[in-house]
């Protein structure tokens, strides 16, 4: 198969790439960056398509890169559209040029078609590497999709390198442009499903969180308490709250009231909880914090905070002025004692916290230790 043929069949294979990214926005408009990354590889095919056709001399190897850099530069954008910052800010718009000014002072500075056209290459990949870098200083793992999008393009750059300084002395011409072809063909296809599937795993991860927190006040749910548990996490202290009188709220300012009442519970809990702490609802008015304590005395110390954040201030709804307070038991949990063993002693806890006047707090062991 003759270069010019492949030329086009590379060309093909990056606008059905962009076709398929054009659809996937049209039914997701929302995710604009689908947008960005099709118009990339229509650009992309279209450039490759007419690249062998370009007048020989700086003005066509100049042009050609900066054509192609203006595709590459959408393909940044879908990734800036994807992480919700700016697709296009000014500085990433300029740099399509860059390629061509490269090429002009190169040739200007060397005089030699071989050199300029190597500056060019360097200056093309170079500008392609940040954008690989931007990349990669995002990604969570290794080996996820966008990981994987990031080696799809490093890999065609070093077939453009590879082409580009071995070409005419380790391989033949022919050999390295059919080289760099192949595996445009190959990695333009992975780079297409890992920005799809990069996408697909940030909705299903955005499904899982949402399938893990109560809707009403954003604390985690049961479903989300499961997977605290998995983490069996030893020298864990459990606090179960549970907000005093909340019947009375709920019948004398109504149910909005009470939800009210909820929510800024869990606003307050959240402001005085440490980043490795959880906060659950367990249902209705009680919830459970999980946090990691070295004993008891800091365990006591939080719960103290979320009872003193509870009571600062009545809350405001409408016109009612609704103030409230807990009732705290919490336990710790030491060894491979079973985490329900613990929670019930939270919860023998805090029933004795609300028979002994609500409003305080009331530890596990020290319950149990009364025999109360």
């Amino acid at each position: 198969m003759d270069l010019i043929t492949l030329h086009v069949t590379d060309a093909l294979v990056n606008l059905t790439c962009g076709a398929m990214c054009f659809s996937i926005w049209a039914s997701r408009p929302r995710d604009r960056c689908f947008a960005f990354w099709g118009l990339g590889s229509l650009l992309y095919g279209v450039t490759a398509s007419w690249l062998p056709y370009l007048p020989d001399g700086v003005l066509g190897l100049g042009l050609g890169h900066s054509a192609l850099q203006v595709g590459n530069i959408m393909f940044w954008a879908g990734y800036r559209a994807f992480d919700r910052v700016s697709a296009l800010p000014v500085w990433l718009l300029a740099l399509p040029s860059l390629p061509f000014l490269a090429c002009l002072v190169a040739d200007v500075l060397t005089q030699s078609e071989v050199w300029t056209y190597r500056i060019t290459i360097i200056a093309y990949c170079g500008l392609s590497m940040s954008q690989v870098a931007y990349v990669l200083r995002g990604c969570e793992s290794w080996y996820g999709p966008r990981a994987i999008s990031a080696y799809a393009v490093i890999l065609i750059l070093a077939s453009i390198l590879t082409t580009s300084f071995l070409s005419g002395t380790f391989i033949t011409y022919e050999t390295g442009g059919v080289l760099f072809i192949l595996t445009d063909h190959v990695m333009s296809i992975v780079f297409t499903l890992a920005v799809i599937a990069m996408v697909g795993q940030r909705d299903l991860q955005h499904l899982v969180n949402t399938s893990r927190r109560d809707p009403l006040t954003g604390a985690l749910n049961r479903a989300g308490l499961a997977a605290v548990i998995a983490e069996d996490l030893p020298g864990t202290g459990l606090l179960l709250l549970d907000v005093d009188h909340f019947k009375v709220i709920n019948d004398r300012h109504g149910h909005d009231a009470g939800d009210e009442v909820l929510r800024t519970l869990v606003a307050r809990t959240s402001a005085v909880m440490r980043t490795t702490d959880h906060l659950i609802r367990m249902g209705g008015e009680e919830f459970l914090v999980i946090a990691p304590v070295a004993n008891a005395g800091q365990a006591a110390e939080l719960a103290e905070q979320i009872l003193a954040a509870a009571r600062d201030k009545p809350v405001h709804h409408g016109e009612a002025v609704i103030p409230f307070t807990l009732s705290i038991g919490f336990a710790l949990r030491t060894g491979a004692e079973p985490f329900m063993q613990t929670f019930k002693r939270a919860d023998l806890a805090m029933y004795h916290a609300k028979q002994s006047g609500r409003d305080r707090v009331v530890e596990g062991a020290a319950f149990c230790a009364e025999g109360v």
